[in-house]
């Protein structure tokens, strides 16, 4: 997915989260969660990314550093591979 705060930088997730420029095609940062994901959003502004779609949980990290600030834990149980949605308010 692309970031809304910066349209050449682009994030994906799976077994760890990277970040990558696009025009130079390169790696430029990586981080490992705690489990896999598959989804990423991000808030508004671009400065938090939101990994989701696997066990009861979303992870919560920092489009700059890709260091995790939080978690969120979700009522039931798997949320299987479901596609995250994002509302604004």
């Amino acid at each position: 997915m692309c970031s809304p705060k910066e349209p050449n930088l682009m994030f994906g997730v799976l077994n760890r989260l990277a970040k990558y420029d696009i025009k130079q095609r390169k790696l430029l940062q990586a981080a490992t969660p705690e489990h896999s994901y598959y989804c990423i959003s991000f808030n508004k502004d671009g400065s938090k990314i939101y990994l989701a779609g696997t066990f009861n949980d979303v992870a919560i990290f920092d489009a700059e550093t890709l260091k995790q600030t939080g978690s969120i834990k979700l009522p039931g149980g798997d949320m299987a591979i479901t596609t995250a949605q994002v509302f604004v308010r």
